[in-house]
């Protein structure tokens, strides 16, 4: 095998989870007619999801060749992809799944055979369910979901991850496929009538941390739990809000509304604007020109959730050491190398270092041009990086 074909081999797969496995026609009707019952059961409330999970877990599921398109969608999913050969040998299985009695029990039979059939380790991560009937519960619902699986892209390499939002809700779905559009992933879809995957690719969305940065005093009094009403705002405050309705929360008081960040607006932001940020002086033009700014800038926000994520919660997974620290890749050891996202016309690498205690991190070079970046590149895996430059601060 080629090192590209190996290259092309995803050794994680993301799935949001649903219910199918409960499908009328699907292998537990035929072949664990106990386990299928249980769901029923689980709704009358005549036996508890801890009893049910139990019973699943010390069950054996027997499962022929011949049931593979017929067990559920997120075992679907791993098996075509196992088919075409886009598998590595080893590989990860992460379902989001929501904390309603049928998805947890359905999550955790998906759990049990899918590792048993591809010898793998599946994580499951739960989320709260979609109150459709609530708004403002909603709200925090969806901002839970989106914060939840952002952690988990964030925490990946979309290079080796195949990431299908293909269970759940319907708004699951097209959330899925916002955050994974964010974050550059292409989303997978399974064709269920003829088991077909197809790969969609990600719409054009990017964060302008312009407006993040000219709302920053709001921003941090909100991550800092102040606080704020509605009414008191400037008219351009309040606009502000509305147009970027997908991070904030507004809660009824009395004659007003208190708001604040959602769960997913904290966690896109938080790390950014908190994080003191210092770059060489010779790159500061790059900040002041157009053409660079919001690449710039977006490529920072991924890598500061990246790095905080890698020092702060102990994800030392090799997708993201891979990406955050590509440096290995040239031979040489520091500064750090970060392999950010083109924008179709620039490139993003840049070189970094992060101090944990203070919460600084340090940017002394950025390429936007691939070939000068792998020319220096190979320059200082020869004769070595001098870190002692001029910094600035930015926001």
């Amino acid at each position: 095998m080629s090192q590209n074909e190996n290259k092309a081999k995803f050794n994680k797969v993301i799935i949001t989870g649903g219910t199918s496995v409960f499908g009328y026609n699907n292998y537990l009707k035929e072949m664990a007619v106990d386990i299928g019952e249980l769901n029923i059961l689980l709704k009358r409330g005549q036996v508890t999801l801890e009893d049910a999970i139990k019973k699943c877990k010390d069950r054996q599921f027997p499962v022929d060749e011949g049931y593979y398109k017929r067990i559920s969608a997120e075992f679907s999913v791993i098996n075509e992809l196992k088919n075409a050969g886009h598998l590595s040998e080893q590989f990860d299985v992460t379902i989001l799944h929501t904390d309603t009695k049928d998805g947890c029990l359905a999550a955790e039979i998906n759990r049990k055979i899918i590792e048993q059939q591809f010898n793998t380790k599946v994580k499951l991560v739960k989320v709260e369910n979609l109150d459709v009937s609530n708004s403002r519960k909603l709200r925090e619902n969806l901002g839970d979901f989106m914060e939840k699986l952002s952690r988990e892209l964030v925490q990946s390499y979309k290079e080796y991850t195949f990431f299908a939002p293909i269970g759940g809700y319907k708004l699951m779905t097209y959330l899925g496929y916002v955050v994974g559009s964010f974050y550059g992933y292409e989303t997978g879809y399974l064709y269920e009538e003829n088991q077909v995957l197809i790969k969609i690719p990600p719409m054009p969305i990017k964060i302008d941390i312009e407006w993040i940065l000219k709302k920053r005093d709001l921003l941090i009094k909100l991550l800092k739990d102040e606080i704020v009403y509605f009414s008191d705002l400037e008219e351009k405050d309040k606009i502000f809000i509305n147009e970027n309705s997908f991070f904030f929360e507004r809660v009824s008081d009395e004659n007003d509304q208190l708001v604040s960040l959602n769960a997913y607006g904290e966690f896109i932001l938080k790390d950014y604007l908190f994080t003191r940020k210092l770059v060489s002086r010779d790159l500061i033009y790059m900040f002041d020109d157009a053409k660079y700014r919001n690449h710039i800038q977006s490529n920072l926000l991924n890598l500061i959730s990246k790095v905080k994520s890698f020092y702060r919660d102990g994800n030392k997974g090799k997708n993201i050491i891979g990406e955050i620290m590509h440096n290995k890749e040239w031979g040489f050891d520091k500064p750090y190398l970060y392999k950010g996202d083109s924008n179709g016309e620039l490139v993003f690498r840049c070189l970094w270092d992060y101090d944990f205690n203070n919460d600084e991190i340090k940017i002394f070079e950025i390429w936007t041009n691939h070939a000068d970046y792998e020319r220096e590149c190979a320059a200082i895996s020869k004769k070595g990086y001098n870190k002692n430059q001029d910094m600035v601060e930015i926001d």
